[in-house]
Order: structure tokens, then C-alpha cells, then sequence
């Protein structure tokens, strides 16, 4: 079957990729990864917690070699691609195939039903039914194959923001959003928020004033939302107990609590192992995440953040397995594995991955929280936004008599 020209033009939708000059800061890996540390540093400072790291010199210490080391593989990248980088001036357009973004859409959608339901007979009703009163697993516990069931629901999620059509973003966005909140899974909410808002700034026309107030308004409906299921998940009184809330900021508002303390805590218990942990073996744990959950061993470090009581929490930045795997050699590694990859991207004639770049960009904007690079998730995750660019996006304009014999 063949398709003439209007009706091609009504199942391909234009993105037109802005310029590298046109990009907000939040779409720069360099700019977003010295965005984040700082607003780490700046949380800190204010010390919501008890058990906040007392002073700067260890945490600068820190971004320091992480910047350093960073730049340093972003720019190893550059020189070797001197003659290929694109024109920060240039604008692009990336031919999106409508109805075959819609038919991966629908086989992701019904690879990650068939887990939700595959879940609901072995462990019952999802943890949101804890709400309504219903007995259900806490949300760490509850379910099996989430580490395939996530990146299934963030890429139909993500996917769906670059269909035309609001039924089609709705049916297909709603479910994976619906799913998600069914599951208490803020983080890949947030993961998939910010890739959306990621990809809107990058293929939109919006004037660069209004991406920010865009992204503004995006990032405190992210921080309610997270809010209210942490508030769901979480009372106050064990919040305030477990994180060692100070008196001074027990009356504030939790929006702010959450936020401060999700982005100060991470860094002062990396803060902490950094200062307290003493490297005397190389471990490879790093790894770990890379694994299937049921063939995850124990993790040999985990002895040590039990016994220190000022970490507090499970979180400790990116940073943290590098460090005890191989000390500050770690730190410098993983952070020059980041420059390369984001240099990779930067330094190409043209933007051909903006799915695999967004995915990149919020693994960046999570390094205050957790290592998302390494994870089996971020893994599959990364596959199916490849799949998804390989098979619905056309990298060169058709020629007019490609558009007259274009095939179905």
C-alpha cells in the first residue's frame, strides 16, 4: 500500500530540535550536572537534619573532583569530534512516524499489563489500596518484575507527550501514570516528568522565557505530587523521626521538608561515608544494579551505613558504591564514564537520540538521590527508547518521490 503525500503528511509529525544555543540550561549536561550539585550544596547548608554533615569542606571537596572529572571526559569527547560538532546555530527537524510510535506504544502497553497482572495474583492489590484501607505489601516489597515493568511505563509515558493527539496522550500517558501512582513509585514519575519537559524544551518553539516558566510550573506540580504520595506513604511523625528532623523546621511546610531533605541527606550521608569509610579491598557492588533482583548478593558495605547511625538513609547521591568499591578512583571514574556520554551527544552533527538523551539528562538531574546510570532498569529503559527512535523516527527528510512511494 502506498501513501500519497497528504496523507503522509498526516501520519508524520515534525519535531523541530532547536539549536545547541537555543537549549535551556536544563537541557545541557555540563550546565544541569553543576545545576544540581550546587542545589545539593545549598540544601546542605541550611542542615534540615540532625545528622546533616557539619561542615562544606568534604562535600566541595567532592563536586570538585566530580566536575573535574566530568569536563574532563566531555571534553576528551569534544577534541576527538572537533570537525563534527554541529553549529550551535543550526535548527533540525526529526520526522516522527505517528502511527508507528502509537503501535509501540500499544505493545509496551500490553507487555506492562500482563506484569500488573501477572503482580495482582501473586501479591494481591497494588500498595495505593493501602489508602482506602485495603491490606496490601509495602511498596519496596510488593510485586515481581519491576525492574522490566518501570522502564515499560516511563517509555509509554514519555512517548505518548510526542503524539499529537490528546486522546492518544491521554489513553496511553493516563494508563502509564495511573499504573505508577497504583504502584507509590515517585521516582519514576519524576523520571519520566522530567524527561517529558526535557524533550519539550527540546522540540517545541516555545520562546526560552517561557521553557523556564514551563519547567518551573512542572518541576512544583512534580513537588505536590511527590508530596502527596510521600505524605500517603509516609506520616509526618515517622518523616520527622526517621530523618531526624531539627525543631527549628518541624513547622514548615512539608513540600519544603521533602524537597530539602531529599536533596541535603544523600549528599551528607556520602558526606559522612566519605570521611568515616576507610577503602581496604576492591569490591565490585557498583554492579550490583546491573543485575535481576534475584541474582543481587548481599552487599558487603551495607555492615558498615548500618552501624554509622548519622547515615540516616538508604539514599547517598551517585557517588556512593564508587567510592567504597574503589575509593576516590571510583569517584573520578563514573564521573568521567558521565562527561563521555554527555560529549557523545554534544558533539554530533546533528541531535539523533533525543529519547536516549533525555534519559541521560535525568539520570543527571537524580545524581543528587541515586546512582540511576548503572540500574537494569535505566538499562532496559535506554533499549526501548533506542527501539523507539530506530523504528519511528526518520533522520532524513524524504525526497518528493520517496513521499509518493512511501509504504505502509
Amino acid at each position: 500500500m502506498t501513501l500519497n503525500r497528504a496523507t503522509y503528511n498526516l501520519r508524520v509529525r515534525w519535531l523541530s530540535v532547536r539549536s545547541a544555543a537555543a537549549l535551556p540550561f536544563f537541557c545541557h549536561p555540563v550546565k544541569l550536572f553543576c545545576f544540581v550539585w550546587i542545589v545539593m550544596l545549598a540544601t546542605l547548608s541550611i542542615h534540615v537534619s540532625e545528622s546533616s554533615y557539619p561542615t562544606l569542606g568534604t562535600p566541595l571537596g567532592l563536586f570538585a573532583l566530580s566536575l573535574l572529572s566530568m569536563a574532563a571526559g566531555y571534553l576528551l569527547i569534544l577534541l576527538l569530534n572537533t570537525g563534527r560538532i554541529r553549529s550551535p546555530q543550526v535548527h533540525e527537524d526529526i520526522p516522527l512516524d505517528i502511527r508507528r510510535l502509537r503501535v509501540l506504544n500499544l505493545a509496551f502497553l500490553l507487555v506492562a499489563l500482563l506484569i500488573v497482572l501477572i503482580n495482582l495474583k501473586i501479591a494481591g492489590l497494588p500498595p495505593a489500596f493501602s489508602f482506602f484501607s485495603f491490606d496490601t505489601k509495602d511498596y519496596l516489597e510488593y510485586g515481581k518484575l519491576k525492574q522490566i515493568l518501570f522502564p515499560f511505563l516511563v517509555a509509554i509515558l514519555v512517548n505518548a507527550s510526542l503524539d499529537p493527539s490528546y486522546c492518544f496522550k491521554f489513553f496511553f500517558g493516563g494508563i502509564s501514570a495511573i499504573v505508577m501512582g497504583l504502584y507509590l513509585t515517585r521516582l519514576n514519575l519524576m523520571f519520566a516528568a522530567f524527561q517529558i519537559i526535557i524533550l519539550f524544551a527540546i522540540t517545541s518553539r516555545v520562546k526560552i522565557r517561557n521553557l523556564y516558566i514551563v519547567a518551573a510550573i512542572a518541576v512544583l506540580c512534580a513537588l505536590m505530587l511527590a508530596n502527596l504520595l510521600g505524605n500517603n506513604r509516609t506520616s509526618k511523625d515517622v518523616f520527622m523521626e526517621f530523618l531526624q528532623i531539627k525543631p527549628d523546621y518541624r513547622d514548615a511546610p512539608m513540600p519544603f521538608l521533602w524537597a530539602a531533605s531529599y536533596f541535603s541527606i544523600p549528599i551528607s550521608d556520602m558526606s559522612w561515608i566519605a570521611r568515616e569509610y576507610h577503602h581496604q579491598r576492591l569490591s565490585l557492588t557498583s554492579l550490583y544494579p546491573v543485575l535481576p533482583v534475584f541474582l543481587v548478593p548481599d552487599d558487603p558495605h551495607q555492615t558498615f551505613i548500618r552501624s554509622d547511625a548519622r547515615i540516616i538513609d538508604g539514599a547517598h547521591t551517585y557517588l556512593a558504591t564508587y567510592f567504597m568499591d574503589f575509593s576516590f578512583a571510583g569517584v573520578a571514574f563514573i564521573n568521567v564514564l558521565i562527561g563521555i556520554a554527555s560529549g557523545h551527544f554534544m558533539a554530533g552533527r546533528r541531535m539523533t537520540s533525543p529519547l536516549v538523551f533525555s534519559v541521560l539528562l535525568a539520570g543527571i538531574m537524580f545524581i543528587f538521590f541515586f546512582d540511576l546510570f548503572s540500574p537494569l532498569s535505566t538499562l532496559i529503559l535506554v533499549i526501548v527508547m533506542r527501539l523507539t527512535e530506530v523504528y519511528a523516527f526518520a533522520f532524513r527528510k524524504p525526497t518528493a518521490s520517496a513521499e509518493r512511494t512511501l509504504t505502509a
